[in-house]
């Protein structure tokens, strides 16, 4: 069955097969490949329907919000958006968790705003409370175990969720707790979304600090402990809390059910009035309940290739337009919030990446922009063009300096590198010169090449410094005393990209011989030799790069090209082609499942991986 998502057609349900509403005449398929099946939601904002997404190879199903606006007041209109659109954000932002459903996309069609994300089968516990009855202590255990640490990962991440509440929280077929609707959520960092007096969030689970527009991460504590008293009494939290005394009463409520002094104990501080006496962070909260317990720290990146590994499936989320000429270099901060690109307009443009608003575009530098680096340690960023100087941007003062390292015989400045550690910078030119600048010593090393420097990379844990050069070998170099550890010889044609692997074990490289190679380097000093060659490339391969979790190799193609390679299998994974023209640069974020991609069409595209 097809569902019409018209709000005002009398009859939505359609047979299946149908392209048009049978009632309205509306089109039954939204954005040229989701079609909804059946409402499964309504709240004060809009309506949720399961939906089939059929942009991918394979079928599958998926969650639609669409947003309607009750009220015909500009200032009611303007919240709602603004609430919608926020969620889109703050699911992008979030990432890929599986307590949290994934984001699919946001847009706009037909006068109405949608937001697509996972479908999460189960049922909210507003509906469990109502078919089971009052919940014992080791349900409320669980749910704690499982929730709290969904709680942590998104304050680590610096947002606040501000609307938890049974109907918030799915509890999945397989038992799990999913926590849902981040309509409400909140960016730590932003300005509040309503004023003193105006709530967000749900009057009978809000902390009293938010109520009044100053929401911390107790605040949402505060929500799952009133939550675990609905869910034990069955009862509403307003009349579980006595204003006359200002104190809660909860346990009057409880009937047959026992609650042990211990956990009454933890209840009770996540429900304090005042912040200061409660948990400080979900974290201490969590260890609580069990003095053994230690919460789970996120999954590190894996250490090496060839473990068993679900493949991420790339898609592209947004395109960022704004540079007059071609893209040649991007970098992402170390917090993974802000993407650098460089371009041949001669400008750098900074973006917020998450909203992908441009936030500042800098006119420091009178030639094309080849190439960037942000500082892993300081809030700077290295840029490099035509016959210039390399230049930082201090971005927390607005202050852009010169370093000793210059390019000036050279026509370009063709690539730089931060240390992972932020101790020096290198920098290579068509001049031949490798140069490394120990910023601390104020140290100047220059190494001479036998031919022009095209790309540069530090080593993760910061020994070595690799160079590939348009004499078609590759480089390897001791970073304190630069010394040449070892020549890579295999390819026929320019190096134009080189990057290490997240463990040091291996290197990949790009070449104009139309080929990317993977370079085994677990004993640098024992000429390594070629690991794998993957191939045809259909052009140049102007960029390459591994993805996050050292599963996937990246590369970039003259003819707009991006190829994925599973490392597992050292096969292709995906080959995209959004990109019109050359891809310059590829920018891989350090925090969650996403990359940038630079053109020469003068645009730059945003991918996430699920």
């Amino acid at each position: 069955m097809s569902y019409c998502l018209n709000p005002h057609c009398r009859f939505p349900q359609n047979p299946q097969g149908a392209k048009y509403c049978q009632t309205c005449g509306q089109s039954l398929i939204l954005k040229q490949h989701y079609q909804a099946i059946k409402k499964i939601g309504q709240g004060g904002f809009g309506c949720t329907f399961l939906a089939l997404d059929r942009s991918q190879e394979i079928t599958r199903r998926c969650a639609i919000k669409q947003l309607i606006f009750a009220s015909q007041n500009p200032d009611q209109i303007s919240k709602a958006t603004d609430l919608f659109e926020q969620e889109a954000k703050r699911l992008y932002q979030l990432g890929n968790h599986p307590q949290i459903p994934k984001f699919y996309n946001y847009f706009y069609e037909g006068d109405r705003y949608y937001l697509v994300q996972e479908y999460r089968p189960g049922e909210n516990l507003e509906v469990i409370l109502e078919q089971t009855g009052k919940w014992t202590e080791p349900q409320i255990r669980d749910l704690l175990k499982k929730l709290l640490p969904v709680l942590n990962y998104i304050h680590d991440r610096q947002v606040i969720h501000r609307d938890i509440k049974p109907a918030n929280i799915i509890q999945g077929l397989n038992g799990e707790y999913s926590l849902v609707d981040f309509g409400s959520a909140k960016y730590v960092t932003e300005t509040a979304l309503f004023n003193t007096g105006t709530t967000i969030g749900s009057p009978e689970y809000v902390a009293p600090e938010q109520i009044r527009g100053k929401a911390i991460y107790a605040s949402d504590l505060y929500s799952l402990g009133v939550t675990c008293l609905y869910l034990l009494t069955q009862v509403s939290p307003f009349l579980l809390f006595d204003n006359s005394e200002a104190v809660w009463v909860w346990r009057e409520y409880l009937g047959d059910t026992q609650i042990s002094d211990k956990l009454g104990a933890i209840l009770d501080r996540f429900i304090q009035v005042g912040t200061k006496h409660r948990y400080r962070c979900a974290r201490d909260a969590y260890h609580a309940l069990k003095p053994e317990n230690k919460l789970p720290p996120p999954p590190p990146p894996r250490p090496q290739f060839f473990l068993p590994s679900e493949a991420k499936t790339w898609r592209c989320v947004q395109t960022l337009e704004g540079h007059r000429g071609s893209v040649s270099a991007l970098a992402i901060s170390p917090d993974g919030q802000l993407l650098a690109s460089g371009s041949f307009d001669c400008s750098i443009k900074i973006w917020n990446l998450e909203t992908g608003g441009l936030e500042e575009t800098l006119n420091f530098h009178t030639q094309p922009v080849l190439t960037l680096a942000f500082s892993p340690v300081e809030h700077q960023l290295a840029s490099g063009s035509i016959n210039d100087a390399i230049k930082i941007w201090d971005f927390g003062t607005g202050t852009v300096y010169c370093t000793p390292l210059e390019h000036y015989q050279s026509a370009v400045t063709l690539s730089l590198a931060y240390h992972p550690q932020g101790k020096a910078i290198a920098s290579g030119g068509d001049d031949r010169r490798l140069q490394t600048w120990f910023i601390e010593s104020d140290r100047h090393q220059s190494i001479l090449h036998p031919r022009g420097i095209n790309t540069v990379a530090f080593s993760p844990e910061g020994e070595y410094i690799a160079s590939g050069s348009s004499g078609n070998q590759i480089y390897l170099w001791r970073v304190d005393t630069g010394e040449l550890i070892t020549q890579l010889n295999g390819h026929q044609g320019d190096i134009n990209a080189i990057a290490f692997s997240q463990d040091s074990q291996y290197l990949a490289s790009g070449s104009s011989d139309l080929t990317v190679k993977l370079w085994r380097l677990s004993q640098p000093s024992q000429n390594p030799s070629s690991q794998h060659t993957f191939l045809p490339s259909p052009d140049w391969v102007r960029a390459v790069t591994f993805s996050s979790d050292n599963q996937q190799l990246i590369a970039g193609s003259a003819d707009g090209s991006l190829m994925i390679w599973d490392l597992n299998t050292l096969k292709i994974r995906q080959t995209l082609r959004e990109h019109l023209k050359d891809i310059n640069a590829i920018a891989i974020s350090p925090r969650r499942s996403l990359m940038a991609t630079a053109s020469r069409d003068t645009t730059i595209k945003i991918w996430i991986g699920d």
